[in-house]
């Protein structure tokens, strides 16, 4: 494994699929709406999405 290079795993994506389409850019942050705040780039709907 090398730390420098990232590859998908097309088994079990962390975020994203058929449904979601891709998703990139995944932050987690304590202090959003909510106590844990997700945000993450939606490339299908061009849009930053907050779960």
């Amino acid at each position: 494994m090398n730390p420098g290079i990232w590859t998908k795993f097309e088994d079990n994506p962390i975020l994203g699929g058929e449904r979601l389409g891709t998703c990139f850019d995944v932050n987690v942050v304590r202090d959003g709406p909510a106590p844990w705040t997700m945000y993450f780039s939606w490339r299908p709907r061009k849009a930053i999405a907050l779960v």
